[in-house]
């Protein structure tokens, strides 16, 4: 299960220019990369780079404070935004796919959660990769379900 297409878009059109600020305030990468540019002119984002200024940001939830201070954001996009600061970033076992998401059990402290995909399914990122699955990622709120940056 996916976020439906206009909330998909709406996580990159919050979630990227978050990362241009932190990679600007934080000196993340060497170049002058901007993930909001290159995602709007559909040419796609540098995952690697875009994985450690999103690890940046998660190991600073003040940057997440600082980047709200400085966005204008509608109240319900800043609420989202804000919500972020509860993430639970760490390792997890990818335990099987559902219909509405699919089974991520935490490493740390054994809690399950259903998380969905943004554009594909876990399913269909993993490409029939037999489960269970260790990955390393940050859950994050998205309104009433829980995606993965």
């Amino acid at each position: 299960m996916t976020l439906d297409t206009e909330n998909a878009k709406l996580f990159f059109k919050l979630f990227l220019p978050m990362l241009d600020y932190v990679n600007f305030k934080c000196y993340v990468l060497e170049n002058d990369e901007k993930f909001m540019e290159k995602w709007t002119l559909s040419q796609g984002i540098n995952v690697q780079s875009a994985l450690k200024t999103a690890n940046k940001l998660w190991s600073d939830d003040t940057l997440i404070d600082d980047y709200l201070a400085q966005a204008q954001l509608s109240d319900e996009n800043r609420d989202i935004v804000s919500s972020w600061k509860k993430h639970i970033s760490g390792k997890f076992i990818l335990e099987r796919h559902l219909k509405k998401g699919s089974i991520f059990i935490s490493m740390n402290d054994q809690k399950v959660y259903l998380v969905k995909g943004l554009n594909s399914t876990w399913s269909e990122m993993l490409d029939g990769m037999p489960l269970p699955v260790l990955l390393n990622t940050t859950l994050l709120p998205w309104k009433d379900v829980i995606i993965s940056d």
